[in-house]
């Protein structure tokens, strides 16, 4: 490095990259998009649907989103999506996994001949059963998933009911969960249907953003909003990152 210059941001390479060096934006499946569902309303308390590999993120970085929403399947008349609301939850895990042990034994009532997931042990398992382990990892656990808030500031000057004005000398932070609202464009306008890219599964909006990371994973519940007469299409996403430092 030189001395002369200056250092700017520092950030990673675009992530995930599988094997093949090639970008994946998908989960388990690189070729498919991070499918969410054809619920349109979940936000608050439906199902977290982890996105980012746990252990991908440290609380406290600076990552750099790269999200594409799409507006789902086309077609003539079909229903499109109109607006997503995406809240993002956070991951706070030990990141152990296992300790010594047969995993087949009971540990409540076999405790010298098994392990449990230290998670599990010191959170609870979720209201959701795992589909392999009844961990708190693939569980639906608030415990677990932490949204990021943001927070808006009432004096005692307050004069629009609500909020409800704070108390004298006192400034209260009101706490509300931050969710990110993207508007999508109808596909049937010719000037948005002609920025379609032939690789392009359907016709989407791209945002890349600076965001404070907050737990080890990325999990998102969703809202969608429909026009057109028909079986709400499937919300998919496309999700890449880069953490680093500014």
């Amino acid at each position: 490095m030189s001395g002369t210059g200056t250092r700017g941001a520092e950030f990673g390479k675009i992530l995930p990259i599988g094997n093949d060096a090639l970008l994946r934006v998908g989960g388990a499946d690189p070729f498919k998009r991070i499918s969410l569902g054809t619920n349109t309303d979940t936000l608050e308390n439906g199902l977290i649907q982890q996105v980012s590999p746990e252990g991908a993120f440290e609380p406290g970085q600076q990552a750099l989103f790269f999200l594409t929403v799409y507006n789902g399947p086309v077609g003539e008349g079909a229903p499109y999506i109109s607006r997503v609301r995406l809240k993002p939850w956070w991951k706070r895990i030990t990141l152990e996994k296992r300790g010594p042990g047969d995993p087949g034994n009971n540990p409540i009532t076999q405790p010298n001949n098994g392990w449990i997931d230290p998670d599990e042990r010191q959170f609870g398992s979720g209201p959701v059963a795992a589909p392999v382990r009844s961990s708190v990892h693939a569980d639906n656990n608030r415990l677990v998933w932490f949204p990021v808030p943001k927070l808006v500031d009432v004096t005692e000057w307050q004069t629009v009911n609500p909020p409800p004005a704070a108390p004298p000398r006192q400034s209260d932070s009101i706490f509300l969960d931050d969710v990110w609202t993207l508007d999508l464009q109808n596909p049937a306008v010719a000037a948005y249907a002609a920025t379609k890219g032939t690789t392009q599964p359907n016709f989407g909006r791209s945002s890349v953003f600076l965001y404070i990371t907050h737990g080890y994973a990325l999990g998102l519940t969703h809202q969608f909003d429909v026009i057109g007469q028909g079986q709400p299409p499937e919300l998919f996403i496309d999700l890449t990152w880069a953490t680093g430092t500014l």
